[in-house]
């Protein structure tokens, strides 16, 4: 098997085994259901707004600005995870796992760091269409707003709020690890206090 396959390979894996294992927790029809919902209505009701190119422009930036920080700040995350635990901690987080789930506390946090981090891309993307859109349209006649537009801000609501859904994913995983390690930690302490007496 040449590096070109072996790559292919490991993306496979990636997207068959982590992202598809946790499809559950990815999609949440009720959830989905909800941002989808907001969507539509951004999208059906954005006219109404007055000034509305020079709003769309300026939420379109503060998505593309916040996503880009976002980004960045997972990817630290996903390194500081891999460097700062000793040898000890990533061994004991990756022996142990939340009740009823096929995957690591350690497997859990490095995923929701990558897939966070990804969730971001497409928000860069659709915000750059917006802001584009945003162009084309003119704060006088707040009703001709084309429907390419009106896709795009339905797409960026959507897209953004799944995004910030996940970030809170990542809060949620550091605090699970928190309470495993601080478990842990006392486990370990009450093992020397016996040792030593």
């Amino acid at each position: 098997m040449n590096t070109g396959e072996k790559g292919r390979h490991n993306e496979n894996e990636f997207w068959r085994t982590q992202v598809y294992g946790r499809r559950k927790e990815l999609i949440e029809i009720g959830r989905l259901s909800t941002l989808a919902a907001i969507g539509i209505l951004s999208a059906l009701f954005v006219s109404r707004l007055n000034g509305v190119s020079s709003i769309l422009v300026n939420c379109a930036t503060a998505a593309m600005t916040f996503a880009s920080i976002a980004f960045a700040a997972c990817l630290t995350g996903a390194v500081l995870a891999l460097t700062v635990p000793t040898d000890e901690q990533r061994k004991h987080w990756s022996g142990t796992k939340k009740k009823g789930s096929s995957f690591s506390h350690f497997s859990d946090l490095m995923f929701v760091f990558t897939w966070s981090a990804m969730c971001q891309i497409p928000v860069m993307g659709i915000g750059i269409l917006v802001f584009i859109g945003a162009g084309s349209i003119s704060n006088t006649g707040v009703v001709n707003i084309s429907i390419p537009v009106r896709v795009s801000v339905g797409l960026l609501v959507v897209v953004g709020l799944y995004a910030l859904l996940q970030l809170t994913a990542v809060v949620r995983t550091i605090s699970q690890l928190a309470v495993v390690g601080a478990a842990n930690h006392s486990k370990n302490d009450g093992r020397t206090e016996s040792e030593s007496s």
